[in-house]
């Protein structure tokens, strides 16, 4: 933060200066480029302030305002077991009939007695270089608990991949992913009988499976949309070819969902699905 503090204060020196002396190039084209560092650094804020609008909107099961962040070209929004859903209203039904249920009460509030906490954290935030798009990651952790109701209780890891989108001036929402790690780690007994979320017939079903992989106790790296930041190098992705889960991913779609019956310790002929790119 000094150091765009700092790049304020330069700026507004080099202008001061380039009112005095509007034929120096290098000035002037120094001054563009500080402007257009600064013009970068205010997007990477406004995408940051929308991705965790989006956590405190779900704390509070204002599902509607999370709707609401979502832009017009919408490509697709996607949950680890539930699938994808196409499109804006691809989007929106998610938060109406597959997110929604049992968190709000009539009047469209948490209901009493449920808590819910959505932080997202380790944000990496990249504008592209025409200032309209972007894309982002960050870690989720989250908390969720029924009042009374300890089986109802719930922590979770994972990875959301978002892509944004400037809409007449205003960054939203253009592609949301959520990539659990893993469910129920609270729980005594977690490390020896972990959970995934899968798909309810009760719900609308996906249009698509998630295209990434399979919790905790498998293994895989969610795709970066970065390089490595010092030597530039790209960061492959891996899914470990051991298999526990049957799951709403590619090649399981629509199959029982749970731990394999044969639960395999070992890689598997048919190996792993195939990744979604980074984008």
């Amino acid at each position: 933060m000094r150091s765009l503090f700092s790049r304020f204060a330069a700026l507004g020196s080099l202008l001061a200066v380039a009112a005095c002396n509007q034929s120096d190039p290098a000035l002037l084209e120094r001054i563009d480029d500080l402007e257009a560092r600064l013009a970068r650094q205010e997007d990477v804020e406004a995408i940051r302030r929308v991705a965790y609008s989006y956590g405190y909107f779900m704390d509070n099961a204002l599902l509607d305002q999370v709707k609401a962040l979502f832009a017009d070209a919408m490509e697709y929004c996607e949950i680890s077991g539930y699938g994808l859903y196409e499109g804006r209203e691809g989007c929106l039904k998610i938060w109406t009939s597959v997110v929604g249920p049992g968190l709000q009460n009539a009047d469209k509030h948490l209901r009493f007695g449920v808590l819910i906490k959505h932080y997202l954290l380790k944000d990496v935030i990249t504008v592209a270089a025409d200032g309209l798009s972007a894309e982002g990651r960050f870690d989720y952790v989250g908390y969720s608990g029924t009042f009374k109701q300890p089986e109802r209780s719930r922590q979770q890891l994972g990875v959301y991949r978002m892509g944004y989108v400037k809409e007449n001036g205003v960054w939203k929402i253009s592609r949301f992913s959520l990539s659990f790690d893993t469910s129920d780690f609270n729980h005594l007994n977690w490390a020896n009988a972990p959970s995934m979320r899968c798909p309810s017939d009760k719900v609308p079903p996906p249009d698509a499976p998630h295209l990434l992989y399979h919790p905790f106790p498998e293994t895989a790296v969610v795709p970066f949309h970065f390089p490595n930041p010092v030597s530039g190098e790209p960061i492959g992705d891996y899914v470990n070819p051991i298999r526990y889960w049957q799951g709403n991913w590619a090649g399981e779609f629509g199959t029982t969902c749970g731990v394999r019956a044969d639960t395999p310790t070992a890689p598997e002929a048919s190996s792993a699905p195939p990744l979604r790119s980074a984008k």
